[in-house]
């Protein structure tokens, strides 16, 4: 209910579906990008994960573009 849900976010509970790469995968996949060690594929296939995902970190992170790859 709305209730519960405010009241979830008051208590400062995260809402909604949890991430699929912790914060240090994300890192990890970054820094692979940047030295040349995979393709958003391979990783993708490495961390288990879907290829968007991947695409999806790179691009919040500013590490992507479709002329770096």
């Amino acid at each position: 209910t709305m209730n519960g849900l405010a009241h979830a976010r008051k208590a400062g509970k995260h809402i909604g579906r949890r991430r699929a790469l912790s914060p240090q995968q994300r890192a990890e996949i970054i820094e692979r990008v940047e030295s040349g060690q995979g393709s958003p594929a391979q990783l993708a296939s490495l961390f288990r994960v879907s290829r968007s995902t991947v695409q999806r970190v790179l691009r919040e992170d500013g590490a992507w573009t479709w002329q770096a790859i």
